[in-house]
């Protein structure tokens, strides 16, 4: 299990220990205590055997009085006691009742009130599982995103492999050079002649196949340290190039009529004194660029050399297989466009 994913599960399960932990305490600080309240049921009240007006109102004790005024207005004065008691009788009962529905609402309020905070701990808890849901879910997402990242790069990976076994590998494997072996077209211009063999060692054409080449004279010494083409000028195509075969072109080489003007000369002080390392060498260099059937842009570096030869003017010279400079296996660069790596003008 990763190292992050365990302080997750651990920081959920804190978590939910703090929320069973801090609901009781909830309740032990919010939950309401029950009111003790006084009985007020006027139903339960038990009638005595008062009379309004007393005892004098009682129909024998009316009938004992001497003359029927009398009777009368005694008559009337307990009718009027009779209502009074009805009326502060009924009074009575209405106050009876209010106060039993205040008590009522007393209760309601407490039930409502630890309604209220049950509401509030199942909310925690519900809160609780929310948080702990999201933080499983994120993790969730965050492992099918990565899952889903792994596969996406096996799945380039196995494309790069792919592409990489069947896509061409074009390489200059050989170099011949010879010099006024044909007639020249004027008098003072040798007649160069450059050849180029171009091998794919691939498994699959090279399209779109061009190349530049220039020369350079060096001392011996510094056969090795070459001007690097980061750019080139132009570019020569020539056909698309198969892996059944090598390729043979003739090939034009910018500057070679002045680079082996420079040869020359430099050969002119070459004497018996002459350190071996300062003997002048002409190096013939260049780059392919071709595109494979994936449309990507490659390039290979090549290099050869004339060297241990004395030239003269004007003495026809011929070498079919130039010797190579480099040091290393060809390394085939993936450049990002043609338009970015020709620098025209």
């Amino acid at each position: 299990m990763p190292k992050g994913y365990r302080r997750e599960i651990l920081a959920t399960f804190i978590f939910i220990v703090m929320g069973f932990c801090l609901g009781p305490a909830i309740a032990w600080v919010l939950w309401p205590g029950s009111p003790e309240l006084p009985t007020y049921g006027w139903e339960e009240t038990a009638y005595s055997n008062y009379e309004p007006g007393g005892a004098g109102c009682q129909p024998s004790q009316l009938d004992r009085l001497p003359t029927n005024r009398e009777r009368l207005r005694k008559r009337e004065a307990c009718e009027d006691s009779a209502e009074q008691y009805r009326i502060q009788t009924n009074d009575l009962k209405q106050q009876t009742r209010a106060a039993d529905a205040a008590a009522a609402s007393v209760w309601i309020a407490e039930w409502q009130s630890k309604a209220t905070v049950f509401g509030l701990i199942v909310g925690f808890y519900t809160l609780a599982a929310a948080v702990a849901a999201a933080i499983f879910a994120k993790r969730a997402s965050d492992e099918t995103k990565r899952g889903a990242d792994a596969a996406e790069r096996a799945i380039d990976d196995s494309r790069s492999i792919g592409e990489a076994q069947a896509r061409a590998y074009l390489t200059v494997t050989k170099a011949g050079f010879s010099i006024d072996c044909e007639p020249r077209d004027h008098p003072s211009l040798p007649a160069f002649k450059l050849k180029l063999e171009f091998r794919n060692s691939g498994q699959t054409p090279a399209v779109n196949v061009s190349y530049y080449c220039t020369a350079v004279v060096v001392p011996w010494r510094d056969r090795a340290v070459l001007p690097i083409l980061d750019t080139i000028p132009h570019e020569n195509y020539v056909n698309n190039i198969t892996p059944d075969k090598p390729s043979d072109f003739e090939a034009s080489c910018f500057g070679i009529a002045v680079y082996w003007r420079e040869y020359v000369a430099g050969w002119r002080t070459v004497n018996h004194n002459t350190p071996f390392g300062d003997i002048p060498m002409l190096a013939i260099y260049g780059v392919v660029i071709y595109d494979d059937i994936f449309g990507k842009t490659f390039r290979s570096r090549f290099v050869f050399a004339l060297e241990g030869h004395e030239p003269k003017e004007k003495v026809a010279f011929a070498k079919d297989d130039l010797p190579t400079l480099q040091t290393s296996m060809p390394v085939f660069e993936h450049i990002g466009s043609r338009a970015s790596y020709i620098k025209t003008g």
